[in-house]
């Protein structure tokens, strides 16, 4: 599977995910604000950590995260730039992989009460399944790896990360960090995948940009 066929399928994917779950109906909170996508402010939200590596940080959804330098950032076409339902923060490409940060709406939401009255461990896996489905690379033959759920005042982290075998080079894997907040009606996704260089992933640099994911969620009165 060629790097441009995972883009597709990724952005194809999210789409129809969109159509379908915003048929459920259900409670909406605060709504995706979506802007147009503009290249020259992410570029200003990077950092030269001056240690071959570089940061990317933005303000209104609280994502950071560290990459080697080497790889570099891409103006999507226009397409992606104006996705309904889809606000995207950044898009990287390296020699292996790519790493795509935006936020996607769900058209509803979760309330902290709901979570704290309702939420078990096969909520957690529906809502998990969705976003594996629709924000992963969900090809047939995918399987789970790992999968971790974690709660906080603010909202519920998914760390999901899954494998595709029969890629063109090898195995692709899709390695996740998706925050549902409370009250808002979109998920925030920070995703990294391609094809490990190395033969344990956890030496990859796919893995070292995934341990850096950080989402704090949706900041008051940030651009």
């Amino acid at each position: 599977m060629r790097l441009l066929q995972i883009i597709k399928y990724l952005v194809v994917g999210f789409l129809f995910g969109i159509s379908l779950w915003g048929c459920a109906g259900g409670m909406v909170g605060t709504v995706l604000s979506q802007e147009p996508y503009n290249h020259a402010e992410t570029l200003s939200r990077i950092t030269d950590l001056g240690t071959g590596r570089s940061e990317f940080k933005d303000p209104k959804y609280g994502i950071s995260f560290s990459f080697p330098s080497n790889w570099k950032v891409v103006e999507p076409n226009e397409k992606i730039k104006t996705s309904k339902g889809s606000d995207l923060r950044i898009f990287l490409k390296g020699p292996n992989g790519i790493v795509i940060a935006r936020a996607d709406q769900w058209s509803m939401s979760l309330s902290k009460v709901e979570y704290e009255q309702g939420f078990d461990e096969f909520f957690g896996e529906v809502i998990s399944s969705r976003i594996r489905k629709y924000d992963h690379l969900n090809m047939k033959g995918s399987s789970v790896v790992s999968e971790k759920v974690t709660p906080s005042e603010k909202g519920l982290t998914f760390e999901i990360s899954t494998t595709y075998p029969k890629g063109r080079r090898g195995p692709v894997y899709t390695l996740g960090r998706h925050f549902l907040q409370f009250e808002n009606d979109f998920v925030t996704n920070l995703l990294v995948v391609g094809n490990p260089v190395t033969k344990d992933l956890k030496e990859d640099a796919m893995w070292d940009i995934y341990k850096t994911f950080q989402i704090t969620g949706l900041q008051e009165n940030k651009g």
